[in-house]
């Protein structure tokens, strides 16, 4: 009776570090940029994410809405979201461009701030 106590007890400590570990491991930064999820926070978003079968990097620059004008980045639209880790999802907006052709897309943090990313590779 002792023994299968203990035997219960190690198995719901082993489960409960187990749990405890995946739940670190989700909110580690390398990871959610692996997986290109958010996590919580203005500075949770990822320095890689995917859309539309390409990737996209950013070195987290932050732009403001007069600078994407005048680079032609304007009006956005919304084009898919970014999951964010026990939070609401990111839009991802993009400029207008010729179909096929999205070399950039940005990600809107909090506030009037928005986060450049760029096409990896080539066409």
């Amino acid at each position: 009776m002792r023994r299968t106590r203990r035997v219960v007890l190690l198995i719901i400590a082993c489960v409960g570090l187990f749990v405890i570990g995946v739940g670190a491991l989700a909110f580690n930064a390398r990871v959610a940029n692996h997986f290109g999820y958010a996590l919580p926070g203005d500075a949770g978003l990822p320095s890689r994410i995917a859309y539309a079968g390409r990737h996209y990097s950013s070195a987290g620059d932050c732009r403001s809405s007069s600078w994407l004008q005048r680079e032609g980045a304007w009006p956005l639209h919304a084009v898919s979201q970014l999951p964010t880790l026990l939070g609401p999802a990111h839009p991802v907006l993009s400029a207008p461009v010729p179909q096929g052709m999205t070399t950039m897309l940005l990600v809107v943090p909090a506030g009037p701030c928005y986060t450049v990313y760029s096409l990896e590779g080539g066409p």
